[in-house]
């Protein structure tokens, strides 16, 4: 069912551009549909796991039904892509360049076997019936951020959520241009997260353990640097030309008497049109248990 191929990229990522929601309930009508134990042709569909290509001692494996690729080398699991619009990029919190430390409660790391064995049993393990849930354990890369669990829920490959075409790449956050932080003369004061941006989609999740920017937090550095000004500070929150897509920010902020430091993934904005779609997939996300 499943080939491995050595040499060129796999062209089924092309399956993984960006469509319009079909209804913001389907997500929830199937997971439902799956969790009843119903016979529906959506949760009866499977969910594919496309080609490995690989090079050397190195492979890639494109899974689009919760819109990741992995690279797999020195038995570890690397978060190579996360494409728009899909459950990885939805999650709010994977970045790339964190390691996939197992999947369903089953551990990657095996010393015993080579990345072409680890990639054969990935794929066995990620297939699934559409709308059922897929348990990550994942080991955040470069940052005070400690190792957590994703629930993500698979799609088929006709479902995905847009994003906005404006190219921007950021951290979805709005500062307040007529006043510092009340607290101190230090920082910039968030206004408002904005709706479909990264760290609005964070607030959206239940993340024990894990600080979620909001309104009035101020913002004191950025990845260690210090703004000079509110342009400076909003320079730092977004990515030159596109760049630093889904890679992982740590702000902190001054909120009361306490600091704390909050980790955001940039990512494109979720467009206006497909807001309901996004809430309602969280929502579902949400449903699911911890990993058993």
């Amino acid at each position: 069912m499943f080939n491995l191929v050595r040499g060129g990229a796999s062209a089924a990522v092309e399956k993984l551009k960006v469509l319009p929601m079909q209804a913001a309930s389907s997500i929830t009508a199937t997971a439902t549909a799956v969790k009843n134990d119903a016979v529906t042709s959506i949760s009866k569909q499977v969910a594919k796991v496309d080609k490995v290509f690989g090079f050397g001692d190195e492979y890639f494996l494109c899974i689009p039904s919760i819109g990741i690729e992995l690279k797999l080398k020195d038995d570890e699991a690397i978060v190579h892509k996360i494409f728009e619009g899909w459950p990885a990029a939805l999650s709010s919190f994977l970045a790339v360049g964190d390691k996939v430390t197992s999947i369903d409660g089953l551990l990657v790391h095996d010393p015993d076997r080579s990345s072409s064995d680890i990639a054969s049993w990935i794929k066995s393990t990620v297939a699934g019936e559409v709308g059922c849930p897929l348990w990550l354990e994942v080991n955040p890369i470069g940052c005070a951020t400690t190792p957590f669990q994703l629930c993500l829920v698979r799609l088929s490959e006709q479902t995905g959520i847009s994003t906005s075409e404006d190219g921007v790449i950021d951290c979805g956050i709005e500062l307040c241009a007529e006043e510092r932080s009340a607290e101190s003369s230090e920082g910039w004061r968030i206004s408002g997260l904005v709706s479909g941006g990264a760290a609005w989609l964070a607030a959206q999740s239940c993340r024990e353990g894990i600080p979620l920017l909001s309104r009035g937090d101020a913002v004191l550095r950025v990845d260690g640097v210090c703004p000079t000004d509110m342009n400076h500070c909003a320079q730092l929150l977004c990515s030159a030309d596109g760049a630093g897509r889904y890679e992982r920010v740590e702000i902190e902020i001054r909120r009361g008497e306490e600091r704390v430091v909050v980790p955001v993934v940039r990512c494109p904005r979720i467009h206006p049109d497909s807001i309901a779609a996004a809430l309602s997939y969280k929502a579902e996300a949400a449903r699911w248990p911890p990993m058993p």
